[in-house]
């Protein structure tokens, strides 16, 4: 698939103005949208054309935003947003693929505490049974 150079080149916040233009959804999520666009995605990558952005980049952005004390969820609603955007930007042939789509990645760890199991030894497994 061709995708015209000078439209990769389009910058986020270019993109968003005309996103949100195509959008039929509740006033408050687009109010909810517009919120974290303003406070994290923009900030970031609003002066960035769609086709700059990267995966790796992504990545290194949310760690930052963990270090800064958001809460993971935080991260996760924001990669999100910024993903529903990169994949409508690659349907109207934009930029040819979405790198932020969301995917499991090979030795990621996971963010929960497993709780210990107790198991019965062998001598009060017999005194239940």
């Amino acid at each position: 698939m061709w995708i015209d150079p000078a439209d990769s080149a389009m910058t986020v916040v270019e993109w968003v103005a005309r996103w949100f233009r195509s959008l039929d959804l509740d006033p408050r999520t687009i109010e909810s949208y517009r919120s974290r666009l303003r406070r994290h995605i923009l900030p970031k990558f609003g002066d960035l054309p769609l086709g700059a952005i990267t995966a790796l980049g992504v990545t290194e952005w949310v760690r930052e935003l963990e270090r800064d004390g958001y809460a993971p969820s935080t991260g996760s609603s924001q990669i999100n947003l910024l993903s529903m955007l990169l994949t409508d930007a690659a349907d109207e042939r934009l930029i040819p693929f979405n790198p932020v789509r969301r995917r499991r990645r090979r030795g990621r760890r996971s963010r929960r505490a497993v709780p210990e199991r107790i198991w019965a030894t062998p001598e009060q497994t017999v005194r239940i049974a």
